[in-house]
């Protein structure tokens, strides 16, 4: 092989490894203020797309629509009905925004969908809200904990009660979807565990009796916050011993009995521990006492008036005396020593 082959081969090798490797840009639509969920698949015009969201709008807001494309290219953004009609569509010439307005759209599901020149490829669920939810629920609780869900659903514009409700809990890593069971009026309601530490989204799903991708029709879809599923949820008094029958006692020993006294044994018989709290009573009265008659003992009286500390002490006397005596020693000496003075 000439060396001009050779360097042409290894240019065609690293080209087609490159293309290969990097791929062609990404199309890719999303709606703004869009709500993440769990990642499942939709079939729209007979082919199957993955989609990890959804747009829930109320009628008379604006659905904006963020495209990303190659520079050069030429895309449209088609939206659909739940009978997947072409209702509208708007181009893009590589990255920008779109908008749709939803003044005169019906509730129900939409769908979004990007095409290419060629086929689409990207697909982005719209749902016009037909109902108004408001939800209750504790939002942190213990693994294996009870969840009590409550929502209530009220039309909109919608004119019928919903067909089914659902409760969507999850992170990257578990799901919890659960249906909700009318209770009365327009409240529903369901009792559920997560079994996995973490924090998890909460959104709620009301649901038609048609379908459309595959999926029953959303008539409506709310973000209801977050739910933190954490081992120490319910340890109320935060020392990290749990509180199992929720009475705000710690059970210490974790065998569901409460330690009431705190002295590590569990009250099993529910009476409660009289004889036990008398003695830690008495026996911290005593103690207090008898810390206050030492001090009373090793502590001076500062206003003592009874002329004790008053009295000159004994020692100092004994000093000043031997300080005289030796005075009139050294002046006898002294006389002694000058007997013409």
């Amino acid at each position: 092989m000439s060396h001009l082959a050779f360097v042409v081969c290894i240019v065609f090798l690293f080209t087609a490894f490159s293309m290969g490797a990097v791929g062609t840009p990404a199309y890719e639509i999303s709606v703004e203020d869009s709500l993440e969920t769990p990642e499942r698949t939709v079939t729209l015009a007979g082919d199957e797309y993955t989609i990890n969201s959804v747009a829930a709008q109320n009628r008379g807001e604006q659905i904006n629509v963020i495209v990303t494309a190659p520079d050069d290219s030429e895309v449209s953004v088609d939206l659909y009905n739940d009978d997947q009609r072409l209702v509208d569509n708007r181009k893009s010439e590589g990255d920008g925004i779109v908008s749709f307005q939803t003044d005169s759209m019906d509730y129900g599901t939409y769908s979004l969908a990007l095409f290419d020149g060629d086929e689409y490829v990207d697909v982005v669920p719209v749902v016009i809200n037909g109902y108004e939810i408001e939800t209750q629920y504790d939002d942190s609780v213990e693994p294996e904990g009870s969840v009590s869900f409550s929502a209530t659903v009220s039309e909109t514009l919608a004119d019928t009660d919903p067909n089914n409700i659902r409760v969507v809990v999850w992170n990257d890593d578990n799901t919890v979807d659960k249906t909700l069971d009318h209770d009365t009026g327009a409240v529903y309601e369901q009792n559920f565990s997560v079994d996995q530490q973490g924090k998890y989204d909460v959104y709620v799903v009301v649901e038609g009796d048609e379908r459309i991708g595959g999926e029953p029709v959303m008539l409506a879809v709310t973000d209801e916050g977050m739910l933190t599923v954490d081992q120490e949820a319910d340890d109320d008094d935060g020392d990290g011993a749990d509180d199992d029958d929720g009475d705000g006692a710690d059970d210490d020993d974790g065998d569901g009995a409460d330690d009431d006294d705190g002295d590590g044994a569990d009250d099993d018989d529910g009476a409660d521990d009289v004889n036990e709290t008398t003695d830690h009573s008495e026996i911290n009265q005593s103690t207090e006492s008898d810390q206050q008659n030492n001090h009373s003992v090793i502590s001076p009286t500062e206003d003592d008036d009874s002329g004790t500390n008053d009295a000159m002490p004994f020692g100092l006397i004994s000093t000043l005396a031997t300080l005289v005596i030796s005075v009139i020693l050294i002046m006898k000496l002294a006389a002694t020593s000058n007997p013409n003075k």
